[in-house]
């Protein structure tokens, strides 16, 4: 190499080694050039959610008796409008066909409702989801009455025209 190319590697080796050197001398390290060490413990703790409540083997009482459940374990909770949505859990598959069975011997009409299974009568509407994990089994009922304020009841048929 010839002097003029060397000169300045040499001096850019030098600067390099000085900066370094200043930095571990000072106490900081590339971290702090990049923003900061992160310091965990001025985290607070993130923890999993906590597991759903089991639920109670008694319908609450806010849940309309005229609609018919499977026996499990409840819990009930309040949508918006007044719908409600009983969740049954401690069951197996079988109970689907039970609570059809049910629907229809207590005089509900089975419908289709947006692609999911309902069943109806002159007072609600209540939609029948079911979930099934390799370790529960679970049905949902999502019930909405079938009167609003101001408008009255809903016609459960559309009268034929022809």
């Amino acid at each position: 190499m010839t002097p003029a190319v060397v000169r300045p590697v040499a001096t850019t080796v030098v600067v390099g080694i000085a900066v370094t050197c200043g930095l571990l001398l000072s106490g900081c390290s590339t971290d702090d050039l990049q923003g900061g060490k992160v310091h965990y413990s001025t985290y607070p703790p993130v923890s999993m959610l906590p597991p759903s409540s089991p639920g109670s083997p008694v319908v609450p009482a806010a849940f309309p008796a005229e609609i018919p459940v499977v026996k499990g374990l409840y819990a009930l909770r309040s949508g918006a409008g007044g719908t409600q949505v009983l969740t049954v859990t401690g069951i197996t598959p079988d109970a689907l066909g039970d609570a059809r069975k049910l629907f229809i011997d207590a005089g509900f009409e089975p419908q289709t409702f947006v692609g999911q299974e309902a069943f109806m009568n002159t007072r609600y509407l209540v939609l029948l989801g079911s979930e099934d994990l390799p370790d529960s089994f679970t049905l949902t009922y999502t019930v909405t009455t079938m009167s609003m304020p101001g408008i009255g009841s809903i016609p459960t048929s559309i009268p034929k025209l022809f």
